[in-house]
């Protein structure tokens, strides 16, 4: 007979847990949920602007200079087009346009490297509203990420 009264206390028939449930669910989504998501989609957009760096250098390898310094050529602007619309890139919030800087240097041995720099700009993949933080990259502010590749030129004659 006790443990029955001790039920009946504990529950209360009055609706107050009804009534925590907003702010509950608030915090649940605005401060950890919401957050959480962005930070895995920018660890995604980070690999994906790897894999878009690496795509790039292997083909600077293998092309004339002339067409690689090209800002219509292969490899800054065919394999952005393809990148932006098939595979990872597709999942990118861009937030500016890729930029892509080519050099050629001599490594010690007399070897031509092509040296690229990748950069892109994502935006958050749920952009929310923080009042108390406002501008914090990868959650309410847009996130720059700058990679930089080398790799031998095949062909010694297509570096500069």
């Amino acid at each position: 007979m006790i443990a029955a009264r001790t039920k009946d206390s504990r529950t209360s028939q009055n609706g107050s847990s009804i009534a925590e449930f907003g702010p509950v669910l608030f915090i649940l989504l605005i401060m950890i949920a919401f957050p959480l998501i962005d930070l895995l989609a920018v660890a995604l957009f980070y690999n994906a602007g790897s894999v878009l760096n690496g795509s790039q250098v292997r083909e600077a390898a293998l092309e004339p200079y002339t067409q690689v310094n090209s800002t219509s050529g292969f490899v800054k602007q065919a394999i952005v087009d393809q990148w932006i619309q098939g595979g990872l890139g597709r999942f990118c919030k861009l937030a500016q346009p890729v930029d892509t800087q080519v050099i050629y240097k001599t490594g010690v041995a007399g070897d031509k490297i092509v040296v690229l720099t990748t950069s892109i700009v994502v935006s958050p993949l749920v952009n929310i509203g923080i009042p108390f933080l406002p501008g914090v990259p990868g959650i309410n502010a847009p996130v720059p990420f700058s990679y930089t590749s080398e790799h031998v030129v095949e062909n010694p004659e297509n570096a500069p």
